[in-house]
Formats: C-alpha cells, structure tokens, sequence
C-alpha cells in the first residue's frame, strides 16, 4: 500500500533543498595556488628585522624539508642508566632539630632520676648525659629568644606623640617618617577632612579643600581632559566636588583615589601617598616643585 505525504506536511527547511552535481575534483586541484600566499610572506620578509627574519625562515624550513630537524644534540653525553656513585664516607644520617631537642630532654632527664653519690656528688657518666651538645644548645637559646620578642608589644617611635594613637596601624618601616596623626570625622567628607587637618586649616574647614580642588580642575581643564581620557571622566570627577551646603555626601561626592590624588598633590604642591589594605600609592604635583614642610 503506498501513501502520499502532502507537500505541506513538509517542513520549509527542507523545501528549500536542491540537488547540484559534485564538483570535479581534478578541476578543483588545478585551480590552487599558493603565489599570493607566498607574495605575503616575501613581503613581510623584507620588512621584518634580523629576529623575525630567523623566525620566518626556521618555519618555511620545516615545511619545505620535513625530514629534518633543527634540534642539536647535547655537548656531553649525560649518563642515562646506572646508579650515580656516592662519595666514600659515613652513611649516618645528620639528626633533625627536634630529635636534637628530645635528646637534650631525655639526657635531662635521665640525670635528674639518677641518686646522689656520696656528699651529693654527681657520676661521671651523668655529668657527661646532662652536659648538651653543643650543636643543640644555640638552636634551643635562640627559640627562647625569638618567643621573647614575639610576646613584646609593637614599638612606637621614640620621642613622638600624635594627636590620634593609630601609630601602629601604620607600616613599622614607615614609622619614624610620621609627623602626626590626626583622627578626623566622618559622614561622607572624611577625606577632605583628613586634607584640611594636615593642611593646618583645621577639618571643620573640608568645604575649602572642594572649592580649591574645583578651581585646580577647572584652571588645568586641558591637562585633566588628557589625564583621565573622555570629557565624560572628567565631568564626573567635577561633579563628585560639587556638593550644596545642605546636601548629604553619598559615595559619589566622596573624595576617591586615583581620580582625584593627582589634583591634591597639584593643588597644594605636596607629594600625597594614601595607605590602605589594599595598597598604596603615591601621587606628585603635575606641575611645579614640591614645598617643604615647614611652608604649609
């Protein structure tokens, strides 16, 4: 019994389909060619230096002969079987550190459990078992020297006092550069705050510190644009200075690294760092020289 299927009952994909004849493939392969392949690389070739050059031609030599190899073999000969020989001498092992220790623990020991001798006297072989050796006793003062140091607590700078104590929150290396340190504020303007402090205008006066970046910005307009890129960048950084006199800091208006490191340092011509768990970075003036200290 033969049944016929609809053409609808077709899908359209394979409605689509035809049937060509194959390609002759004798054709197919008198129709390859490499010259322009080889154009390109005569091309590069030229214009490639000594390195690339090498490089170019190690490779067409592994194409062009196959059965060849660029590898060298080694100067010497090295030993492929065979046990390597052992220098003549004792065999006996160098004790480890702790077996060290409970040797010195088990002599101690041993003498304190033998009974005296005559007025008190000591043996002569417990004398010889509670004397250490004298590879052990610099390893055992030096651990008691190092659980020592480890339980004193951190050293401050001699000398200095600072207006907040979070000397120890800064890096021990970094310790004997800290003049002050200066615990300010928060809600929003703590950075600003920090920078009038040091500044010697007092962190009650932060709003000052935004208005003289705002006026750095604006009178380097062209050497910022460069610095951060797009002119969107940059409105976004003058925006975050921007704040009205009654309105809250949110994160946008916070004072942020690294957009804004490069405009305190110009401002106030000083080399500003910012230290954090995360790192630190360093930010110089982009024009002028760098004042002393005692100027600010």
């Amino acid at each position: 019994m033969m049944t016929i299927i609809p053409l609808t009952a077709v899908d359209q994909h394979w409605r689509r389909l035809t049937s060509t004849s194959a390609p002759d493939e004798s054709q197919h392969v008198l129709r390859l060619s490499i010259a322009t392949e080889l154009e390109v690389i005569a091309k590069m070739f030229e214009e490639a230096n000594v390195s690339r050059r090498q490089a170019i031609k190690v490779r067409l030599r592994e194409i062009a002969y196959p059965d060849q190899t660029s590898m060298c073999p080694p100067p010497n000969k090295l030993p492929t079987r065979g046990r390597p020989n052992e220098p003549k001498g004792s065999t006996r092992r160098i004790p480890c550190s702790w077996e060290n220790v409970d040797a010195i623990v088990g002599s101690k020991q041993a003498s304190n459990s033998l009974a005296p001798q005559g007025k008190g006297r000591k043996t002569r072989s417990a004398k010889r078992k509670s004397i250490p050796s004298k590879q052990s006793a610099p390893k055992k003062r030096s651990k008691r020297i190092a659980s020592k140091s480890a339980q004193l607590p951190p050293q401050h700078p001699k000398g200095k006092v600072y207006s907040a104590n979070y000397i120890h929150e800064v890096p021990e290396f970094l310790r004997e550069y800290v003049i002050d340190i200066h615990n300010v504020e928060d809600g929003g303007n703590c950075g600003y705050r920090c920078i009038a402090s040091l500044m010697g205008k007092g962190e009650q006066n932060w709003r000052q510190v935004r208005e003289d970046m705002i006026k750095e910005v604006r009178l380097r307009q062209g050497v910022y644009h460069g610095m951060y890129g797009t002119d969107t960048h940059y409105q976004k950084v003058l925006q975050a200075l921007h704040l009205a006199p009654n309105e809250f800091a949110t994160e946008e208006k916070w004072l942020c690294v690294p957009d804004m490191g490069h405009i305190v340092a110009t401002m106030y011509q000083v080399v500003f760092v910012t230290l954090s768990n995360r790192g630190g970075a360093t930010y110089f003036p982009l024009t002028g020289p760098v004042l002393h200290p005692s100027v600010h």
